[in-house]
């Protein structure tokens, strides 16, 4: 089955296409987040503020989505949605 036309493409909303997999239907992406960081507080000169990179793996043809993160305190953070919609989608995007 060819890639679902109706949802959005993810570079359009700020994340890097990184690759694919043809036998897997997966494109993959990433986009670097801020995210709050108690050891770069601002006493120290820091913003307070660290950028985490949340990889994004899409599948085509079904609408599941993987996103997982490095979370400085939880470690390796993996969520799963399947048979998104195109609007839900685009929310993971934005978010």
């Amino acid at each position: 089955a060819n890639r679902l036309l109706e949802y959005p493409d993810a570079t359009e909303y700020g994340w890097t296409f990184t690759g694919s997999k043809s036998s897997s239907k997966v494109e993959f992406f990433e986009k670097p987040f801020p995210q709050e960081d108690l050891d770069a507080l601002s006493w120290n000169g820091g913003t307070g503020m660290v950028l985490t990179l949340i990889k994004l793996d899409f599948y085509y043809t079904t609408g599941t989505v993987k996103t997982s993160l490095e979370h400085p305190i939880q470690g390796k953070t993996r969520l799963f949605a399947r048979q998104v919609s195109p609007d839900k989608y685009l929310q993971i995007l934005q978010d």
